[in-house]
């Protein structure tokens, strides 16, 4: 038997539950967004929290615990990663024309 939720989710507003609907259908959204907006819907259908976790391939429910609770305080901007520490990457002018260059060339030697 499983143990009761130490936060469980809140109520979904309509609009909550159509955008998560949309992330969850759409081909282009990340599979991070994706994958959160499953286990989402599955806790607010009624899942437990292992099964939230094995739908969307995760093999811990600790996942899903964290995934409500950053719901449940930030509402959908908890299907978006984390701000990362440190400098985000900079790139002078000509660094960037020559990433895109090297690009360029390796994809042209693709096909």
């Amino acid at each position: 038997m499983s143990r009761p939720l130490a936060q469980p989710l809140r109520p979904l507003t309509d609009a909550e539950r159509q955008e998560l609907q949309r992330v969850n259908r759409a081909p282009s959204e990340t599979v991070i967004r994706h994958q959160r907006a499953t286990a989402l819907l599955a806790v607010a259908d009624g899942m437990s929290l292992i099964e939230a976790a094995r739908t969307v391939g995760w093999r811990v429910h600790d996942t899903v615990t964290r995934l409500l609770r950053r719901f449940n305080e930030r509402g959908l901007s908890a299907l978006d990663d984390l701000p990362r520490s440190g400098h985000p990457r900079t790139y002078d002018v000509s660094a960037k024309e020559r990433i895109l260059q090297e690009a360029t060339r390796l994809l042209f030697l693709i096909s």
